[in-house]
C-alpha cells in the first residue's frame, strides 16, 4: 500500500488524525497532503486513507 511505503505520508496522516482544531476526515487529510505535494505521484485519495485505516495499520 502506498501509505505504508511513504513514511512521511504515513506520519502526516497519523498526526492529522490526532488534531483537535479540525475534523480529521480522510477527505480533508488527503486535500491537505496533496496541496503540499508538487509531484502527482505523491498524491493520495481519501478512499486510500479509508482503506489503509480499515487494514488496522
Amino acid at each position: 500500500m502506498k501509505i505504508n511505503m511513504n513514511s512521511k505520508m504515513k506520519l502526516f496522516i497519523i498526526c492529522n488524525l490526532k488534531r483537535k482544531d479540525i475534523l480529521p476526515s480522510p477527505k480533508i487529510i488527503a486535500k491537505l497532503w496533496n496541496q503540499t505535494q508538487n509531484n502527482k505521484k505523491n498524491h493520495i485519495t481519501h478512499t486510500s486513507i479509508y482503506s489503509w485505516l480499515e487494514t488496522g495499520m
